[in-house]
């Protein structure tokens, strides 16, 4: 059986969609503990474990929301809680593998239907890719056609709801085979740069603080101003790429830049499709 390769975890798959030279950089931060200590209560509730007493009330209301339409959309005598799935190749080999919150063949009324479901402690990007890659690992355990994905948002309570087939999810094998074979493409900038181990290196990343930081008079202070709705999405993008870079290499840069004159990132988030991943 072929090791895990990090670079295929279903977490890496919103990246790599984009850009096939995507990293996970593995840093932590206070989001990512946070979502760690709601996954685990998440994963209490729906097993009827013992809730901590000194649990922080907010966390346990949007862990409660998840809970209610994980009750309501999978059945409680098929549901699999921190599922654990691989993804297999032709030959019923390992490639990768990743761990879902909820898998459950639940009855419905024109018969049983694959239901995986993935928690997110934040607000709402483009996962739909990761939950590509959990329903194909989840349609080929259970040799099924056809899987219902949510993505549940706790800090917008929304529950995104999309249904997929296996056919669907061969543009995630394609990835992998195009990474195997080194056809990786350029680089190109999206919202997950922040999060990629090559963002200090990457000719993208570069290209735009190079432009930012050689630029007369410029202050990032100059559009803290800015009408968020109302910029433009190229501007948006290049800003925000910008931004992630100076937040994390900022002491690179004090005699410049301003700390506290950084937007905050949350912010400045854009939806792929909303945007040109093109720098040019």
């Amino acid at each position: 059986m072929a090791n895990h390769h990090p670079i295929f975890a279903p977490s890496a798959f919103p990246a790599l969609v984009y850009c096939r030279h995507f990293r996970n950089a593995g840093t932590e931060s206070a989001n990512a503990t946070r979502g760690t200590s709601q996954h685990e209560l998440l994963a209490k509730i729906l097993t009827n474990r013992p809730i901590p007493e000194d649990v922080d009330t907010n966390d346990l209301a949007c862990v409660e929301w998840a809970a209610q339409i994980i009750n309501n959309c999978t059945s409680a005598e098929n549901r699999e809680v921190e599922a654990g799935l691989m993804l297999l190749d032709e030959d019923w080999q390992e490639v990768t593998f990743g761990t879902a919150d909820v898998v459950s063949m639940t009855p419905r009324a024109t018969g049983d239907m694959l239901v995986v479901v993935d928690y997110k402690s934040g607000s709402i990007k483009e996962y739909r890719p990761q939950l590509h890659m959990y329903a194909r690992m989840a349609m080929q355990r259970h040799g099924v056609n056809r899987c219902e994905c949510h993505i549940l948002y706790d800090m917008d309570r929304h529950d995104e709801t999309f249904t997929v087939n296996y056919d669907e999810t061969n543009y995630i094998v394609n990835i992998i085979k195009q990474i195997n074979a080194d056809q990786l493409g350029e680089e190109k900038a999206n919202e997950f740069c922040q999060y990629c181990a090559h963002q200090p290196t990457c000719p993208q990343t570069q290209a735009i603080i190079t432009s930012v930081t050689k630029a007369e008079n410029y202050d990032i202070t100059d559009v803290v101003d800015w009408k968020i709705d109302n910029a433009s999405p190229d501007k948006l993008h290049r800003l925000y790429v910008a931004a992630c870079w100076l937040e994390k290499f900022s002491e690179l840069k004090e005699s410049s830049f301003k700390k506290n004159a950084l937007l905050p990132l949350e912010s400045l988030v854009v939806k792929p499709e909303n945007f040109s991943l093109s720098t040019n």
